[in-house]
């Protein structure tokens, strides 16, 4: 068992200092051991890092999903998507979003209109429209 295990059990019953001097280790060491990284806090940041090299490396277009996708394939990394999402979004990194136009739907004379212009130009020029507009 470790100073910092023994130090963590017993302070309880003891004060931390009593413990410290019996044990011959400072105080400052003891916190600082009680505030070190955890294993899951190193573990995100080598995972972010390899977030950011993928996310980089495809030209900043990957999202989650894809970045997940090559962690478990090419890497043999294996980590939940949504985690792989809120190391990303926690990073500020986000995948390329598809914009889409809008569709325009018209109703009424002036298109049906202009789509019987459009046939009448096309069907003279030897084009075959679509039956269904």
């Amino acid at each position: 068992m470790s100073f910092h295990r023994l130090i963590s059990a017993e302070k309880a019953r003891t004060p931390i200092s009593v413990i410290c001097d019996l044990l011959d280790v400072s105080r400052s060491a003891d916190y600082a051991w009680a505030t070190a990284p955890s294993d899951r806090q190193l573990t995100n940041a080598w995972l972010t890092e390899q977030i950011k090299e993928i996310h980089a490396a495809n030209r900043g277009v990957y999202g989650a999903p894809r970045i997940h996708a090559e962690l478990r394939m090419r890497h043999g990394v294996r980590v939940g998507r949504k985690r792989v999402a809120r190391l990303m979004a926690q990073t500020g990194i986000s995948g390329l979003i598809e914009k889409r136009c809008p569709v325009l739907v018209e109703s009424g004379f002036w298109s049906q209109a202009a789509w019987v212009v459009v046939w009448r130009v096309s069907y003279s020029a030897g084009v075959r429209m679509p039956r269904a507009l």
